[in-house]
């Protein structure tokens, strides 16, 4: 498959062919506006054979140019860069569409031209002698940054990333434009840590159109409290919730009292983050109920992640505490937005995502009893002074029969 080198936009500044009575052995390409700084991607898949200063184009390096050779299986031939910064080095395999480098602004290190990309393509092996025009090799390339498909992977698998205050300012912009759909973004974790860079991704996810949802990192400790922090932070109760429950979470009651307090303010809870590593630390407890089941099991090496991806059979999805994940987190090192973050695949199309993450459709008429009674028993009520019915319960049957059972949590079967 073969990528255009630009993005949608681009316009040929300078054909191949004879020019200033010499020859152009190569396509020129930039925008309309100022070219300078714009991202460069690989036409097809190879391994780069030669980056950095070059006669003509420009240096010290990085500055200057980059070759990439190609394998037949990966479209054959070569194409050479020039007057970019590069972003791989000598020896690096790319993939196609892979982001490579840059348009260079700098005519003082650009080989003295108006930023520009020029584009060279050989049929064979690198041979300057026979260059050719890029221009009929490139009819039919897809787009740069929109979505591709791993090998073996369903038509329908979509990808998305996860990210924190750890990975500081994350281009959302360029995440939507690298093909990825969805972020689960940190809100806050414990009682008291809200995470500052949470407003700027919340809103900037939705100004590009991302699907969305905000994390709480669960503690040990009061579920109230880390429900009101969690709330506070996250701004618009309408944003679903994803819990992160993990290394110093807590037994599974914790899970369920921090999720049911998030949701007796107005907050629906769609998604579970809970490796299996963890669900075996904690004696394996059933996870049928939980909402939207993320795992995490990484594969090796930092890459695009549809590379990284071990695919739609992996047995990385296989079940566990009685429920199939409905995403899988596979890599902690996608190549994603110039930053190697947190990836994540979910088996379905966008519209089955935001289902997920949406509230399930009501039959009218058929209330959910279960969940409702559920619901009146676990919750904390303000007017029982932040008490279960249970614990207000035995607290006026200590009073009425001077007994001391209040606060007793033993069950007799």
């Amino acid at each position: 498959m073969k990528y255009w080198p630009l993005d949608a936009g681009r316009i040929v500044t300078s054909p191949f062919g004879p020019r200033d009575g010499g020859m152009h052995t190569g396509a020129d390409f930039g925008f309309v506006g100022g070219s300078g700084g714009r991202a460069v991607y690989a036409v097809q898949s190879g391994t780069v054979i030669y980056a950095g200063a070059a006669r003509g184009y420009g240096g010290p390096d990085p500055a200057g140019w980059l070759v990439i050779d190609s394998d037949d299986q990966q479209g054959g031939g070569v194409f050479e860069y020039g007057h970019i910064v590069r972003e791989v080095g000598a020896g690096a395999k790319v993939i196609a569409g892979q982001r490579i480098g840059r348009i260079n602004p700098d005519s003082s290190t650009n080989g003295g031209v108006a930023p520009h990309l020029h584009l060279s393509y050989m049929p064979r092996e690198y041979n300057p002698a026979r260059k050719q025009d890029p221009l009929p090799v490139l009819a039919g390339a897809a787009e740069p940054g929109q979505p591709t498909q791993p090998s073996g992977g369903n038509a329908v698998t979509i990808f998305g990333i996860d990210i924190s205050n750890n990975n500081g300012v994350v281009d959302i912009d360029q995440v939507k434009a690298e093909g990825f759909q969805f972020v689960w973004a940190k809100v806050s974790e414990g009682a008291t840590f809200r995470d500052v860079f949470w407003p700027r991704t919340r809103d900037w996810c939705r100004r590009v159109g991302l699907a969305l949802a905000g994390y709480h990192y669960i503690r040990e400790g009061d579920a109230n409290a880390q429900a009101d922090n969690f709330v506070a932070q996250l701004g618009d109760r309408s944003i679903p919730a994803m819990l992160d429950f993990e290394d110093g979470s807590g037994g599974i009651d914790n899970f369920w009292a921090v999720k049911n307090a998030i949701e007796a303010r107005g907050v629906r809870v769609a998604l579970s983050y809970i490796p299996r590593w963890y669900w075996e630390k904690i004696g394996k407890p059933d996870l049928s109920r939980v909402p939207g089941l993320i795992q995490s099991s990484y594969v090796n090496g930092t890459a695009y992640a549809s590379v990284l991806y071990p695919g739609d059979d992996s047995p990385r999805w296989a079940a566990f505490g009685g429920k199939t994940p409905d995403i899988l987190q596979f890599t902690d090192k996608a190549l994603v937005a110039g930053k190697s973050l947190d990836a994540n695949a979910f088996r379905g199309t966008l519209a089955q995502l935001k289902a997920l993450l949406g509230a399930q459709p009501e039959t009218p008429g058929a209330p959910d009893y279960e969940r409702e009674i559920w619901d009146q028993l676990r919750l904390r009520w303000e007017m029982l002074g932040w008490q279960t019915l249970i614990e207000a319960f035995a607290e006026v049957r200590d009073k009425v029969l001077g007994t001391s059972d209040h606060g007793k949590t033993g069950v007799r079967p």
